[in-house]
């Protein structure tokens, strides 16, 4: 039996018909790797180690066995031991689905905390030239100048940019089954045309995470994020918006390929430039996403509900609900080619007083990057962005695309 078949029976978590648990049960008296396949689909994870361990003892050669025991001693909080016998199973001629099983819980493990006591650095540096299409039109994420006035019938201006971040974070264990981590990144570009002198933003953000094991699949984790914002270059260079929130997060692990995701986030922004005063207000989010895993392939799929209450730009309310749909999927093409793709649907309703600015906007978003390299590596983002506004029976669509090529560091 393959490993990746223990698992998935695991994770039906049914019991066997009678007749097929009295066989497992005598077979199981002889064989100690079906000792440990049925000790781990019933939860018996200390049981299931040790079978597995003599199953390997008995056959070194036995790759699947030894796949089991990592994987099984990963379910018991021993990650250390884990990744010392998946990594022994690898250097073993293991059938592809065994293979892709290890490697699944090697990233597990390796993307978990670093240990006891221990820190983990990383610093990341990038710089990127680029050209957008039309830079008045933005997705609204961090910032919308426009607010809910329709800058869709305006003229396009596209403009050539450059663009200039750092990432410095640390991470710490605390104890076996908690972390926490603390992240700063400084972000800077800059338009050729100084028409869109506004546009060129600069930020610094510092956000503090911290994780706890709340059973054995079950995570609870909390954000605190803090940003400040400055917009403008040379003598025009000012302080443009202050932010902070927290978010709070459920995590439930669905075995070594799926987690699910709940999260509710309030971040509250103080305009600090008082040409956008407007833009001063809150969000709020509520979350839900589902992480998949398989053989390198990485899927997540969300949904989220923002409300934005903001002032006005004028007469026209800069506040607004949405509800939104997204997707993401990264894979390694090999050990040295990554490629992203990510997409968004945005449902967009302006709070209006009257039929005249009433604004109702769908916005889809999509974006593709490639790096190739690891230590240093050179990347292409190409970024999508349709917006289709509604302003009483008035209908405009507007269509932004942004070409970047950078040159990436990162330090461990």
């Amino acid at each position: 039996m393959h490993a990746l078949a223990i698992v998935w029976l695991a994770l039906a978590a049914a019991s066997p018909p009678a007749d097929a648990a009295s066989e497992v049960g005598a077979a199981a008296a002889d064989d100690p790797y079906l000792r440990g396949a049925r000790a781990y689909r019933a939860g018996r994870f200390a049981e299931a180690a040790e079978a597995f361990a003599a199953a390997a003892a008995r056959d070194p050669r036995d790759g699947s066995a030894i796949v089991m025991e990592g994987v099984t001693r990963f379910r018991l909080g021993q990650h250390a031991t884990a990744r010392e016998r998946l990594a022994r199973a690898l250097a073993l001629p293991l059938e592809a689905d065994d293979r892709a099983l290890a490697l699944e819980y090697v990233a597990l493990i390796d993307e978990a905390a670093p240990p006891p006591g221990g820190w983990s650095f990383e610093l990341t540096g990038a710089v990127g030239i680029g050209v957008d299409s039309n830079v008045a039109l933005t997705s609204g994420d961090r910032v919308d100048l426009a607010g809910g006035a329709d800058v869709l019938g305006s003229v396009r201006h596209g403009s050539p940019f450059a663009t200039a971040s750092l990432t410095a974070g640390v991470e710490r264990a605390l104890g076996s089954a908690a972390s926490t981590s603390l992240a700063y990144s400084f972000d800077q570009n800059a338009y050729w045309d100084r028409q869109w002198d506004d546009y060129d933003f600069q930020s610094h953000d510092l956000d503090w995470t911290t994780f706890v094991s709340a059973a054995e699949l079950v995570r609870l984790g909390i954000v605190a994020r803090g940003e400040l914002m400055f917009t403008g270059l040379g003598s025009d260079y000012r302080p443009f918006q202050v932010s902070g929130g927290g978010e709070p997060t459920l995590a439930v692990r669905e075995g070594p390929y799926g987690e699910t995701r709940l999260s509710a986030s309030a971040l509250f922004k103080d305009a600090l430039d008082p040409s956008y005063e407007y833009l001063g207000g809150r969000r709020l989010e509520l979350t839900l996403a589902q992480d998949v895993r398989l053989a390198g392939w990485r899927l997540s799929v969300s949904g989220r509900r923002r409300r934005e209450d903001l002032g006005s730009s004028g007469a026209v309310p800069a506040s607004y609900t949405a509800d939104m749909a997204g997707l993401r999927l990264t894979s390694p093409l090999d050990r040295l080619t990554h490629v992203g793709l990510r997409g968004r649907i945005e449902d967009r309703r302006y709070d209006g007083r009257n039929d005249k600015t009433a604004r109702h906007d769908r916005r889809y978003a999509g974006t593709l990057d490639l790096h190739v390299g690891r230590a240093v590596s050179v990347g292409a983002r190409y970024d999508l962005l349709v917006v289709r506004a509604s302003v009483k029976k008035d209908t405009s669509t507007s269509v932004k695309h942004v070409l970047v090529v950078e040159l990436q560091a990162v330090w461990f």
